[in-house]
């Protein structure tokens, strides 16, 4: 990402993003830099919650995360939401993906029937 920052061309961008990214669609390519241009991105992001946080929050919950990621690691992530969300529904770790798993081959797809399956089991739909 420093690369990229200095040297804001596509090839340090693609880079930059390599491993957070299944694939370079142009689509998520874009997004990324979007945010490395114009997010201030601190150390600490994302910052953990605190369960006092989330004390009212009462809305069916459901969580999709990835193995390999370098961001929010998947396992860890799921562990931590088991203790502190309430209305955890339902909860996935992706394996074998990364920080943005709805870009791997065939993911798309699944994921969109789970998250659609998810809000009607919980009447949101």
């Amino acid at each position: 990402m420093i690369r990229y920052l200095l040297h804001p061309i596509r090839e340090n961008l693609k880079k930059a993003i390599r491993s957070i990214v299944e694939d370079n669609d142009p689509i998520m390519l874009e997004m990324v830099k979007l945010c490395f241009d114009h997010v201030k991105i601190e150390s600490n992001m994302p910052r953990p919650v605190k369960k006092s946080e989330i004390a009212n929050f009462n809305s069916p919950t459901m969580i999709i995360t990835a193995e390999n990621d370098i961001i929010c690691p998947g396992k860890a992530i799921l562990k931590k939401a088991k203790k502190i969300i309430p209305n955890l529904i339902k909860s996935e770790c992706y394996p074998k993906t990364v920080h943005a798993f709805y870009t791997a081959p065939g993911k798309q797809a699944y994921t969109i029937e789970q998250i659609k399956n998810f809000l009607i089991e919980t009447k949101y739909i």
